[in-house]
């Protein structure tokens, strides 16, 4: 559970708390932890007053603390409740109204701050820092509205993770040693939501939601799904990309003059 504070400083400024409690369990290992997570702070900020035909643009930042249990202070066969670093996070997101829908957007990065002066044995090394590295990612989707009480969210989203390094001194021959695991990227296209606004089961009279309604929205998740498979391909097979373009290049007709 979450606990969530806001505050609007001024008409375009909100500050906001999050308190997290988190309890984890493993159930193969027969381990659970309880505790508190990791604060966090942010700030959202829309710098420009809303006007007709201009996008809106906000603008915000966070703030992540590590008042959790650390993975790194604590064994490593044991459960942690933060993440063990303080991180830093900016981002900013859009949206356009089309009615019945609305598209929408976000992109966001977020650095880790080093963490050193660890000593936590694993296996024949003893781990002395870390470097979280640089992460973040990108969202766009669109919600559409059957009527005033029933609509549908969906969203792609795609993030990486780059440049973090582990520090490792070795127990035996006492050398140090840094390791810098892949980076990662992950991508997500399937989160669809529908949203009621009134019970289903009600007395009062709904209006129906029309064929040509559903036909539409219907259509308008396949091209959404279709298009974040292809988009997910090109991401996670970069070389497809390149083949297709030689395939078209191959293919364009070619005139040669000659003297």
């Amino acid at each position: 559970n979450t606990f969530t504070v806001q505050y609007g400083v001024l008409d375009n400024v909100t500050l906001s708390a999050s308190l997290p409690f988190v309890a984890k369990t493993a159930l193969l290992q027969d381990k659970t932890a309880t505790g508190l997570g990791d604060v966090n702070f942010g700030a959202r900020w829309e710098p420009f007053s809303l006007k007709q035909g201009r996008l809106p643009l906000i603008l915000f930042g966070s703030l992540s603390t590590k008042t959790g249990d650390s993975p790194y202070d604590i064994g490593i066969d044991e459960l942690s409740t933060g993440k063990g670093y303080y991180s830093v996070g900016a981002g900013a997101s859009t949206r356009k109204y089309i009615d019945p829908v609305v598209l929408f957007t976000s992109v966001s990065a977020s650095y880790g701050l080093k963490e050193s002066g660890l000593n936590q044995l694993r296996g024949s090394r003893i781990l002395e820092s870390f470097d979280p590295g640089l992460s973040g990612g990108f969202s766009f989707g669109f919600a559409y509205s059957f009527n005033y009480d029933v609509s549908l969210t969906m969203s792609y989203q795609q993030s990486f993770n780059t440049n973090a390094e582990f520090t490792f001194r070795n127990t035996t021959t006492k050398e140090r040693e840094s390791f810098s695991p892949a980076d990662q990227s992950s991508s997500e296209g399937k989160m669809a939501e529908f949203a009621f606004s009134k019970s289903l089961i009600a007395a009062k009279k709904r209006s129906a939601i029309t064929r040509s309604n559903i036909a539409y929205a219907l259509f308008v998740l396949f091209c959404f799904w279709a298009g974040a498979q292809m988009l997910s391909m090109l991401v996670h097979a970069p070389g497809v990309f390149e083949h297709l373009m030689q395939i078209q290049d191959n293919s364009s007709p070619r005139i040669k003059i000659g003297l």
